[in-house]
């Protein structure tokens, strides 16, 4: 056991565990359960933890010392008369109330144990290799000859600054993983070589990165420390995910007698706003046909995107009927997912035909006033900050890199349209001060934006959760 700071660091079996106050900061495993691994030695000091391990033909110390910084080395050894395969799996983990955030780029890694943003957990990799693999994290992607050993050097200390830790981390890579489309990223790097890119190079240390929406660049370079290897990727906008993505749910449309029938009310609202934004589709009369049967469909619908798409089309036709059955729902909603992107449209489709905002209002009432908003609500309450400060440590704060753990790019896509409505709403003199990794919190959901829109490309995102960021990106 170690006792670092506030904090005490021990390993039991192949995990060491940090904890602070009895609160787990970081767990992290070494290795498979289901492999077979034999404890050869362990040495306790005051100040240090080493165990000694053979997996098969490789032997593993593990050592942990700790006095300004917390240092941990991993080193692999071949131990047979044949080359060996070796990636050696590392899973962290934390809390409920920490986001594990990595750039895992082969010799270029950290890794992030994210709480409040003045009270960070950074490692950074000193020596070796840090891949991602899924959700989990690989050391050595390697070939060890026979005798060979691979060394792994991770450095960790609190960080009360992300901004200026990030600034200046990772110079080699670009500022973020995903971009439009229609951009250029120009990535410098005038003391590393390239090995390979799918970019294009202009020599003294520039390379230029272009992909069209969905697609991945990858490069790698070759430096002092290693190889660092890295994919962009590229990305439509919002509008642009969208026609490209009704495009595709064509083909799922039955055909009926009436014509083509839209399957879901997300299906029909992405198709409704296709077809007013003017974006290239392939039968726009037969689209328009296919959105009035849906509006038909499910106007007795209760959900939050059923009353999205009858508000928006009373908007379109000036149908006062049509508005008014929009608000009724409101008042039926059983999931209030979503409610608070959709109350602008609601307003306009009112303010349009004349309809009654009553049953809207006493629903928006009771759910202001109820004792477990869910998050759409709680962003309008008094304390909406902590919830703010909860969803941007679910996104990494701004670092580039990714969350390691469970991904949900629907609860994502949700997420940052509600952070996007957030902001919106504030003013100059409301906006607070945000210790995050960006300037400014727009910053923080464009860049995700731009993410979620790569996924949609690759079909990797709900269309509902498309809907979510549609109805952000439109102002609510």
């Amino acid at each position: 056991m170690i006792n670092w700071e506030d904090c005490v660091i021990d390993q039991v079996d192949r995990t060491v565990e940090v904890t602070r106050g009895g609160h787990v900061i970081v767990r992290m495993a070494l290795g498979d359960r289901a492999e077979d691994w034999t404890l050869l030695e362990r040495r306790d000091e005051n100040d240090e933890i080493e165990t000694r391990w053979r997996s098969g033909p490789l032997e593993i110390t593990w050592r942990h010392s700790a006095e300004l910084v917390w240092s941990t080395r991993i080193a692999i050894t071949n131990t047979a008369t044949t080359a060996e395969r070796v990636e050696l799996p590392l899973w962290v983990t934390t809390g409920e109330d920490r986001t594990v955030w990595a750039v895992r780029s082969d010799a270029e890694a950290s890794i992030a144990v994210l709480g409040e943003p003045t009270d960070t957990l950074w490692f950074d990799l000193v020596q070796g290799s840090v891949l991602g693999a899924g959700a989990g994290t690989v050391l050595g992607n390697l070939t060890l000859a026979p005798g060979q050993q691979h060394i792994t050097r991770l450095r960790a200390d609190w960080v009360g600054d992300l901004a200026a830790r990030s600034e200046g981390r990772h110079s080699s890579l670009p500022h973020w993983d995903f971009h439009h489309h229609q951009s250029t990223v120009f990535l410098e790097h005038p003391d590393l070589a390239v090995i390979e890119t799918g970019g294009r190079e202009n020599g003294d240390g520039l390379t230029e990165l272009e992909g069209g929406p969905g697609e991945r660049v990858r490069t790698r370079l070759a430096g002092a420390r290693g190889t660092i290897d890295f994919t962009i990727g590229f990305a439509p906008s919002v509008d642009e995910a969208v026609c490209a993505r009704l495009q595709s749910d064509l083909t799922q449309w039955r055909s009926t007698l009436q014509g083509l029938a839209i399957p879901t009310p997300a299906q029909a609202v992405l198709a409704q706003h296709a077809l007013a934004s003017g974006g290239p589709l392939p039968d726009r009369e037969q689209i328009a046909a296919a959105v009035e049967g849906a509006v038909a469909r499910f106007r007795d619908e209760p959900s939050v995107l059923s009353m999205v798409l009858l508000a928006q089309q009373a908007v379109l036709t000036g149908d006062r009927d049509l508005a008014q059955e929009a608000v009724e729902l409101a008042s039926v909603l059983t999931d209030t997912t979503g409610f608070t992107l959709t109350w602008t449209r609601l307003l306009a489709a009112a303010t349009l035909t004349g309809a009654e905002l009553d049953p809207f209002l006493a629903r928006q009432h009771a759910l202001l006033s109820a004792t477990a908003p869910d998050l759409g609500i709680a962003l309008l309450l008094p304390g909406a900050e902590l919830e703010v400060q909860r969803i941007a440590r679910r996104l990494g704060y701004g670092l580039r890199g990714s969350r390691i753990g469970l991904e949900d790019p629907d609860l994502d896509a949700y997420e940052v349209a509600l952070l996007s409505q957030w902001f919106a709403r504030r003013t100059d003199d409301s906006r607070p001060e945000l210790p995050w990794a960006v300037d400014h919190g727009e910053d923080l959901v464009i860049r995700h934006r731009t993410r979620l829109c790569h996924l949609a490309a690759n079909d990797a995102l709900s269309d509902e959760a498309l809907a979510w960021l549609l109805l952000a990106d439109d102002g609510g």
